[in-house]
């Protein structure tokens, strides 16, 4: 929890993974809370939980996972009229028919895949234009293990803010902490995947500066024009 009563950490039991995206340091003053919070899948959630969301302020959950992964553990929350949930996959396979933990994708260094993901620009761009037509409340965005998918989202968004690099760095070192390597999904994945060192991420931002310049240049790639950016900037911070 922040020093002004803020949650940083959602205290949701059955979701692992669920924080918020503000308290960090800007160049014009902070990342605000309840604008962005990220999460791993939603499927064990209580009502209880459930509950603790609406009043966090969440109307809208993008769900990053592929159509295997949310029929593998559907989320109840798309059944329950007071949350948008939408859908969009941003998992990264050689083709359409086959499965992530088919493909030679789940056996790269996650390093390696973050950046393959990064070079989808198209999807990077539908996903965060998704997310700048949904500014009623607050946004939930999350994957499985809230830790690759929602990480390079996090990171895009962090980075747009200006936030510094170590704080981006400690965002995403997190995850690993907050996993429960012993939900069944995540037995059935590559112990490469499960680490959240920060090595990986510093590769992929690298990367976007290396190759683009900027993180704006790297948006515009996208067809995340200016003015998206700077909504996207007024509402993650204050």
């Amino acid at each position: 929890m922040s020093n002004n009563g803020t949650l940083i950490r959602l205290p949701l039991k059955n979701v692992r993974n669920c924080r918020d995206l503000g308290g960090y340091p800007t160049p014009s003053g902070s990342t605000a809370f309840k604008r962005f919070v990220r999460s791993a899948e939603l499927s064990n959630i209580t009502p209880q939980e459930t509950d603790v969301l609406i009043e966090y302020g969440i109307k809208t959950i993008l769900d990053l996972r592929s159509p295997e992964e949310v029929k593998a553990l559907p989320n109840p929350l798309s059944k329950d009229s007071r949350f948008n949930v939408l859908n969009y996959d941003l998992l990264p396979r050689t083709n359409a028919e086959e499965t992530f933990l088919q493909s030679h994708l789940s056996r790269m260094a996650l390093d390696d895949l973050y950046i393959h993901i990064l070079t989808m620009n198209a999807r990077i761009g539908e996903v965060l234009r998704i997310i700048d037509l949904h500014d009623d409340g607050t946004v939930l965005f999350h994957c499985s293990a809230g830790k690759d998918r929602t990480g390079i989202i996090a990171m895009l968004l962090l980075s747009l803010a200006g936030v510094d690099d170590t704080d981006i760095l400690s965002n995403y070192q997190v995850s690993f902490t907050y996993l429960d390597q012993s939900v069944e999904a995540l037995k059935k994945v590559p112990a490469n995947l499960l680490d959240s060192k920060p090595e990986y991420m510093i590769r992929a931002m690298e990367y976007l500066r290396t190759t683009y310049g900027s993180i704006e240049a790297y948006l515009i790639t996208c067809g995340v024009d200016e003015r998206i950016q700077r909504r996207l900037i007024h509402r993650i911070t204050i």
